[in-house]
C-alpha cells in the first residue's frame, strides 16, 4: 500500500487537526461537485492521533510538540496523489496566516 508522510513545523498542531476535522464536512460535499475528490467515511480520534477514512484511503493526523505529523495511505499511487493533494490544499488554506506548506516524503510499500 503506497504511503506518504510530512512533518509540518507549527506550534498550533492541535488547532490545525481540529480545523481539518471541521472542514471535512465541506470536503465531503465537494466530492459530489468535483470528480476525483475523496469521499469521507468516518473520523476516529484516539491516543495515537486522528484517523480519517475515505473511500480512497486514509489520513493519519498527529499533533506533536512543535509539529503536525501527517501520513496518507491508499490502495494505489493515483488514489494516494488525490488524498495528498486534498490534505495539502486544506492545510495550505487553513494555515495561510502561518505559511504552512506540506512537503511530502513518499514511503515505499511495507516500510
Amino acid at each position: 500500500m503506497p504511503e506518504a508522510a510530512a512533518r509540518i513545523a507549527t506550534d498550533r498542531a492541535e488547532r490545525y487537526v481540529g480545523q481539518l476535522c471541521e472542514h471535512l464536512g465541506h470536503l465531503g460535499r465537494m466530492a459530489v461537485l468535483h470528480k476525483g475528490m475523496p469521499r469521507m467515511l468516518d473520523v476516529e480520534h484516539g491516543p495515537s492521533g486522528t484517523f480519517v477514512r475515505f473511500d480512497q484511503g486514509t489520513w493519519h493526523l498527529e499533533a506533536a510538540p512543535g509539529e503536525l505529523v501527517v501520513r496518507v495511505s491508499a490502495e494505489d499511487s493515483e488514489r494516494l496523489e488525490r488524498l495528498k493533494s486534498a490534505l495539502a490544499s486544506r492545510l495550505t488554506t487553513i494555515g495561510r496566516r502561518d505559511g504552512l506548506a506540506v512537503e511530502w516524503a513518499d514511503r515505499p510499500t511495507g516500510s
